[in-house]
């Protein structure tokens, strides 16, 4: 955690530190992870009880952080975004003008993270994100920082699993017939910069496995933000005739209405075998058997 060392603020009573994150709504399992993992993070180090195998090393003999000859204490205050931009941008203007927060965790939303950068780096206002994907929230600001994944790491781990031997599968209670026969993947997602990033780790962990298909120019389809009818993507992703689809939006009302939409289109002769397999980072579910082929 970056502390300034201005005479200012080592006589402040508390080292403010806030965040902004979705504890509500379709997207809350988002945060309220994240804010637990965020305050749990602050109460450890006010307490000395710190991961000391931490690189660098991290000081942390409790009571706060030390600025010049003090101790100073973290105040830990968060608010909700509700999956909205426009609260998260008040969420930010509210840390920093009422609350005086000197560093900010999030939001996580990439249509927040321009204004709120633009709020932040004028006054030099530390900010960190663990789920957003935005090069806004690092690239070009002394005090940004994005420890996020971007996705491509999270799509190489999903896509190196289903490339492992059956020995490995059975190991991890999956039944390795489940993809026997199965070579074309495709993959529908929300349209965003972490799905983008997704379909480059999926992409790559293709072709190293190289057991299974998939085309980055042909087998992605996505969909807008607020998409509520998902026939006429699902309709395009069974164009892509897919036998595995990696489905990659992140809201879990978006999940289920694609795949009941899957058992609603007739994909007779579109897809093989007995089932679709759909893949979120959640785990894996095989949809509903209207999804069987009749060849």
């Amino acid at each position: 955690m970056g502390v300034s060392s201005s005479a200012s603020h080592a006589e402040e009573d508390a080292y403010k530190f806030g965040g902004v994150f979705t504890l509500s709504g379709p997207a809350s399992f988002l945060g309220l992870f994240e804010e637990a993992a965020a305050r749990l993070a602050v109460e450890q180090f006010m307490k000395g009880d710190c991961i000391v195998e931490a690189i660098p090393a991290q000081p942390c003999e409790g009571g706060g952080l030390k600025i010049g000859d003090k101790k100073i204490p973290i105040q830990w205050t968060a608010y909700d975004d509700k999956s909205e931009a426009k609260d998260a941008i008040d969420d930010v203007t509210r840390l920093i003008e009422q609350d005086g927060a000197r560093a900010v965790w999030g939001p996580r939303m990439n249509d927040a993270d321009l204004s709120t950068a633009r709020i932040l780096s004028r006054r030099k206002i530390i900010n960190i994100c663990s789920i957003c994907s935005s090069p806004v929230m690092s690239i070009g600001r002394k005090y940004g920082f994005d420890i996020t994944d971007t996705g491509v790491i999270e799509k190489h781990g999903i896509g190196a699993f289903i490339n492992e031997s059956p020995e490995v599968l059975k190991a991890h209670n999956v039944d390795p017939k489940v993809f026997e026969g199965r070579k074309r993947t495709a993959i529908i997602a929300r349209d965003e910069l972490y799905s983008v990033h997704g379909t480059i780790g999926w992409d790559e962990e293709m072709k190293r496995g190289k057991k299974y298909d998939f085309d980055i120019k042909k087998d992605v389809v996505y969909y807008p933000f607020g998409t509520t009818d998902f026939a006429p993507f699902v309709a395009k992703l069974a164009e892509t005739k897919p036998e595995i689809v990696c489905l990659t939006s992140y809201v879990i009302p978006d999940m289920l209405a694609i795949m009941k939409e899957m058992t609603k289109q007739d994909w007779t002769g579109r897809t093989v075998k007995s089932c679709c397999w759909a893949m979120t980072f959640l785990g894996l579910a095989i949809l509903p058997a209207k999804l069987r082929s009749k060849a």
